[in-house]
């Protein structure tokens, strides 16, 4: 079973750090969506949410979905792609890029069926301070603080969760981290919507 995880500040936790350095979907014969991976889409459900966080939550797994697409872009050779994969992932070896690939993929997948389950019951997430949300198990437990954000930090927050769903910690990220930048929540959140001291590239 995977251990829930706390989604934090990304600037704190950075900051703490000293060194830093599309497909169709087809049918099975029973009418369930499945995606190119041959994962069978679930669907998404909700537990104490409002129409209007409803409609944001929607809008945040969507640009989540959007822009974990888009980022398979950067797992090319050009220069620009090299120093965006160094700086959350470290060298640009053919097993790590094996490695990132593979988790990008599940996360794509798992954003696109939203095959889990969405909590917006903050007494009983545990939301304690700083808490934005929690992700684990097929759950997504929001707190507070995700709706006080920007959309980009929310759409940052649910790839985060997600690659906790699939196994993924809380580690730093680049050379200096390495192995376990290979399987850092931050980093494949970083990498995704290139996040850098709070910053977003929103191109």
């Amino acid at each position: 079973m995977i251990t829930k995880q706390v989604c934090i500040s990304l600037v704190a936790l950075f900051a703490a750090m000293s060194t830093l350095g599309g497909c169709v979907a087809a049918d099975v014969d029973d009418g369930d969506p499945i995606d190119e991976d041959g994962e069978v889409a679930e669907g998404l459900s909700f537990s104490g949410c409002s129409s209007a966080q409803t409609t944001k939550i929607n809008q945040h797994i969507a640009d989540a979905l959007q822009k974990t697409k888009k980022s398979f872009s950067y797992l090319g050779t050009d220069s620009k792609s090299q120093k965006r994969f160094n700086q959350y992932f470290g060298p640009r070896t053919s097993a790590a890029q094996s490695q990132v690939t593979a988790m990008l993929k599940q996360i794509r997948n798992k954003l696109k069926n939203k095959s889990f389950a969405v909590s917006c019951n903050f007494a009983q997430n545990n939301c304690g301070p700083g808490v934005v949300a929690r992700g684990g198990d097929d759950h997504l437990d929001l707190c507070p603080p995700y709706f006080a954000g920007s959309d980009a930090d929310a759409g940052a927050t649910v790839v985060h969760e997600v690659s906790h769903m699939l196994g993924t910690d809380d580690t730093g990220c680049g050379p200096k981290h390495l192995p376990e930048a290979l399987n850092g929540a931050y980093c494949y959140e970083g990498f995704v919507y290139n996040d850098l001291w709070g910053r977003w590239d929103n191109d």
